[in-house]
């Protein structure tokens, strides 16, 4: 129960504080990262636009290092993808993660992007409390 009204607190001050930093009008965002063991080749990103629009996005990673631009018109479940060995969303190298407006900065291993680290989206960082919260 403590653990419960702790998570809904953390939830509620991260909301709080994304309203007292303003909202991003624009809806530009700015996805970079790192696919550790891993230096080059492609990677994916999908996710629905601002206008409602599917986005199917790929670059190239740059001695493993990578970044996406778009926008967005709010927290919008998003799809990554690197190597893939399957179409399966229990592929090693495929994860969900919420992208926003704003900059948000993402470290991957390749073989193992489930255990992503995720900064600047508040809404991954809630998921992720939530999900810690589950296990």
């Amino acid at each position: 129960m403590k653990k419960g009204i702790i998570l809904l607190a953390v939830i509620a001050l991260h909301h709080f504080t994304v309203l007292a930093q303003g909202v991003n009008n624009t809806g530009h965002f700015i996805l970079s990262g790192k696919v550790n063991g891993r230096n080059t080749g492609l990677i994916w990103l999908s996710y629905i636009d601002k206008n409602g629009k599917e986005v199917k996005d790929t670059t190239y990673l740059k001695k493993g290092a990578f970044a996406f631009k778009g926008y967005v018109s709010g927290p919008i479940s998003a799809i990554l993808l690197g190597r893939t060995k399957s179409r399966s969303s229990d592929d090693p190298n495929f994860t969900e993660l919420f992208l926003e407006p704003g900059k948000m900065q993402i470290m991957l291993s390749e073989n193992d992007f489930k255990s992503f680290k995720m900064t600047g989206s508040n809404t991954q960082t809630d998921m992720t409390l939530l999900r810690n919260q589950k296990s």
